[in-house]
């Protein structure tokens, strides 16, 4: 199998398909200047199954507006885990393909832009892409809220877990989750530092 035959079998660009054999995830040998792609099956290079569209509307919605939102508390789970995985892979690309059916590339310009980018392998822009952001403009009480349960969630951790790693009492990274004012606002620098996030404004928290 070429190239050419295995990016139609996957999918994918010839450019990605490249891309996995330099990184070794396709065996392959140079055979008169060309790859030849050795012992490979693409039914198990794409083994994964596609999502559901009401996971893939979940994961778009996610990375458009970097919070889990409104979701249920199973979807939110379970975005937020795949959230994570894309954030711990080198390979992002790889897994966003795998989790869109063929054919199927979305029907806005978000969606369009990154299943184009994932079978095109530009993990580049994948990894801005799920990465936070390191400076958010937090300046209403609830959109810290939303970022904050959201960057909690994807990491992983429990309330008690973030207050740990902060220093913080969990009663304060309870009531800033909330959206309610806190006795220490400093509070909110430290939590948020640990969870990546470099607020460029916040709003006014401390209790009268």
């Amino acid at each position: 199998m070429n190239v050419n035959e295995a990016s139609e079998a996957l999918g994918v660009s010839p450019r990605r398909v490249r891309a996995m054999i330099s990184q070794g995830t396709i065996p392959a040998q140079m055979v008169k200047g060309r790859w030849q792609l050795q012992d490979y099956n693409p039914r198990t290079q794409r083994s994964r199954r596609p999502l559901s569209p009401s996971s893939r509307t979940a994961l778009v919605d996610t990375l458009r507006t970097r919070s889990l939102g409104t979701l249920t508390a199973q979807t939110r789970a379970r975005t937020a885990d795949r959230l994570r995985a894309l954030r711990d892979t080198s390979d992002p690309a790889s897994l966003i393909a795998s989790w869109w059916p063929e054919g199927d590339e979305g029907g806005d310009p978000f969606t369009r832009s990154l299943v184009r980018n994932a079978r095109a392998g530009n993990n580049a822009y994948l990894t801005k892409l799920v990465k936070p952001r390191a400076n958010e403009y937090l300046r209403s009480r609830e959109r810290l809220a939303d970022i904050l349960k959201t960057e909690r969630a994807v990491r992983g951790l429990s309330v008690l877990e973030l207050a740990d790693a902060s220093g913080v009492q969990s009663k304060i990274i309870s009531h800033l989750e909330k959206g309610l004012r806190v006795s220490s606002p400093a509070a909110a620098l430290r939590t948020l530092a640990v969870v990546g996030v470099q607020p460029t404004a916040l709003p006014d928290l401390e209790m009268k």
